[in-house]
């Protein structure tokens, strides 16, 4: 009996715990998508570490444009699908 309580338990807070992540996902893809003036210039201009370089090139003008969008849009998918349950493994 407790067993079959702390399994249903578990259960209810890992589900709790996808919908708050999602929510969460969704919510910063959403204000990057309604605010014009965001954008990732800064935190990629600034990164550190092995793959510096690969951060920096991104920042180009060329690029930049559709590093954002691509940002915004991963950040909503990644939402959508934890708050859902659907895709997981692709949101993941």
């Amino acid at each position: 009996m407790t067993d079959v309580i702390k399994k249903e338990s578990l259960l209810k807070s890992v589900v709790f715990l996808r919908i708050l992540i999602g929510w969460h996902f969704l919510y910063e893809g959403v204000i990057k998508l309604f605010n014009p003036d965001w954008t990732a210039f800064g935190y990629l201009a600034t990164a550190q570490g092995p793959f510096k370089s690969v951060f920096i090139a991104l920042t180009n003008e060329a690029t930049m444009g559709w590093v954002d969008t691509l940002n915004t849009l991963v950040l909503i998918f990644v939402g959508v699908t934890l708050i859902l349950g659907i895709f997981e493994k692709w949101g993941a």
